[in-house]
C-alpha cells in the first residue's frame, strides 16, 4: 500500500464513544509496513453532559496526543487526525448527522472542522464500526481478501462492507447499518432506534437481554445469560439461539448481495460460545441458496481495540491522498 508522504510520520487517532474517548499516536515508519501504536490514552467522554463538554474533551485529548508525539520524536511530522465516531458521519463534511440519546446535542456538530481548527491539522472522521472495518481490512482479518463484511455485535449491532478492496461508504457515508434491517424472527419486537422488527432487536446484547426477560420473566445481564445458557437453562438457550439464528439468516442475505470471501465478527456477543455459533450457522443454512451455500467463512477480528484507531488513521491518510 503506497503513501505519498515522506516516512516516517505520525497520525493521531481518536475513537469516540459515549463513555470514553480512546486516543493513540499511530506511527508509520516504512512503506508497506504495518503501523504501530506507540502511545495510547483514554479519558472520559462525558457525552451525556452535552456537546460542548464532549467536544472539549475530544479537542483536549487531540492536543495532548500531539504533545506526546512531539515528545516521542520532534523531528517526525504529525500529518493528520483520524476519528472513528459513534453515529452517522457525513463523509463530505465530517459532520455528525445523527446520534443516539447518549450524545445529546451531538447531531449536527461540525466534528472535523472544530477539531482541525483547534489543532491546526487536517481531521477526518467516519463511523466507529467503519473505522474498525478499515483497520481489519488493511492490517487484520481482512488484509488478504478484497471482499468481506465485518459485523460488530455487542450492545448494538453495527457493520460495514469492503468491496473490491474499498470500504463501502455509500452516497453520504452512512452505508453499513447492518443492524437495522428487518428480521422475520424479530417481527413486532422494539429496536433501540425506535422502529421494530430489526436484527438488532433480538441479536444484539440488548436484544438477548430483552428476549430472555420475555421468556423467563427475569432480567439478567448478557454475561449472566450466556453463563446460564452454558449450564443448560432453557430460557437462556432459547434467547441465545434466537439471536444467533436471526443473525445467520441475515448473513445469508448479505452473502447473496455482496458475495464476500469472509464474514469477520467482533464484539461481546460474538464471544458467546459454541451454542451461539451453531445457531448462526443454522440460520445461515436455512436461508442461503445455490452454489454459495458452502462459502460461509466466519472468522474472528484480529486487532481488538486497536482496529478502530488504526482504521481511523488509515482513513485519514486515504483522504489526504485524495485531496492532494
Amino acid at each position: 500500500m503506497s503513501r505519498n508522504q515522506e516516512y516516517p510520520f505520525f497520525v493521531l487517532a481518536i475513537d469516540i464513544g459515549g463513555t470514553k474517548l480512546g486516543g493513540a499516536i499511530v506511527s508509520y515508519t516504512k512503506p508497506n509496513e504495518a503501523p504501530e501504536i506507540v502511545f495510547y490514552d483514554k479519558v472520559p467522554a462525558e457525552a451525556k453532559a452535552g456537546v460542548e463538554k464532549l467536544s472539549s474533551n475530544i479537542i483536549n485529548l487531540a492536543q495532548s496526543l500531539k504533545v506526546k508525539a512531539e515528545e516521542i520524536d520532534s523531528s517526525v511530522q504529525v500529518i493528520a487526525i483520524g476519528m472513528g465516531c459513534a453515529g452517522r458521519i457525513n463523509k463530505n463534511s465530517g459532520n455528525v448527522m445523527t446520534a443516539t440519546d447518549n450524545f445529546p446535542g451531538f447531531a449536527g456538530f461540525e466534528l472535523c472542522t472544530k477539531v482541525s481548527e483547534a489543532i491546526s491539522i487536517p481531521a477526518y472522521a467516519l463511523n466507529d464500526v467503519q473505522s474498525h472495518t478499515m483497520g481489519e481490512a488493511r492490517w487484520g482479518a481482512g488484509r488478504d481478501c478484497d471482499n468481506f463484511i465485518l459485523l460488530a455485535i455487542g450492545t448494538g449491532i453495527g457493520g460495514a462492507a469492503v468491496i473490491d478492496g474499498k470500504l463501502m461508504l455509500g452516497n453520504n457515508g452512512y452505508a453499513g447499518e447492518l443492524g437495522h434491517v428487518q428480521s422475520c424472527l424479530a417481527t413486532g419486537i422494539p429496536c433501540t432506534c425506535g422502529k421494530s422488527g430489526h436484527l438488532e432487536a433480538i441479536s444484539s446484547g440488548t436484544g438477548i437481554e430483552y428476549c430472555y426477560a420475555k421468556f423467563s420473566g427475569e432480567k439478567k445481564s448478557g454475561p449472566e445469560i450466556s453463563k446460564l445458557a452454558n449450564e443448560g437453562d432453557k430460557d437462556a438457550v432459547a434467547a441465545i439461539e434466537l439471536a444467533g439464528r436471526s443473525l445467520g439468516q441475515i448473513i445469508a442475505m448479505y452473502q447473496s448481495v455482496f458475495d464476500p470471501e469472509k464474514i469477520v465478527l467482533c464484539g461481546s456477543v460474538a464471544k458467546s460460545g459454541q451454542l451461539w455459533k451453531d445457531a448462526v450457522k443454522a440460520g445461515y443454512n436455512e436461508e442461503v441458496i445455490g452454489e454459495i451455500a458452502e462459502n460461509l467463512n466466519l472468522c474472528d477480528a484480529e486487532l481488538g481495540d486497536d482496529a478502530a484507531l488504526i482504521g481511523a488513521a488509515e482513513y485519514a491518510l486515504d483522504r489526504l491522498e485524495e485531496n492532494e
